[in-house]
């Protein structure tokens, strides 16, 4: 039995990404994706201060509906660490919609130019950090967690020993 891609995420993008045993597994499951069955999380880190405590981020993505929840999970001096929940699964939406919201993702590349902005590191601070939905068999919950990535942690770290410095 080969493994199957459930769905896809951003190359820079670490984190969880779903693979299923078997075609009729994976047929199921991205009709749980499609349907909108599959609750995703997301660790971000933006650029700047993001100053409301949480939001729902709603502008369309060429031409279809685009719906991202956030909360702010912690700011840094020159980023916010922000918990994302994208509603809807369009290519490229987290990334968008920071950058329409004035604070693109840390790392962009694609969207915004780095000159512009004072934090450069080498990916996407993007991160994939937890998948869960009613298993298509058995209908129980599955949660899927993957930790922080050792580059977004030492990130955080540096960036607060810099804090210190000042």
């Amino acid at each position: 039995v080969g493994l199957h891609p459930c769905h896809r995420l951003d190359g820079e993008t670490s984190g969880v990404l779903l693979f299923a045993k078997g075609k009729g597994a994976q047929k199921r499951m991205m009709e749980l994706f499609h349907r909108q069955e599959v609750k995703k999380q997301y660790i971000a880190f933006v650029q700047g201060i993001v100053e409301k405590e949480e939001g729902r981020i709603t502008n369309s993505i060429e031409g279809k509906p685009a719906v991202s929840r956030f909360r702010v999970w912690e700011r840094r001096k020159l980023c916010t660490v922000v918990k994302v929940c994208p509603e809807t699964g369009r290519t490229n939406q987290i990334r968008l919609h920071f950058k329409a919201l004035g604070h693109p993702l840390v790392g962009e590349t694609r969207y915004a130019f780095r000159k512009d902005f004072p934090l450069s590191v080498r990916r996407l601070m993007l991160h994939a950090a937890e998948l869960s939905f009613l298993h298509p068999w058995t209908g129980k919950e599955v949660v899927i967690r993957s930790s922080l990535p050792r580059d977004m942690e030492e990130f955080l770290f540096q960036e607060s020993m810099k804090a210190r410095d000042l």
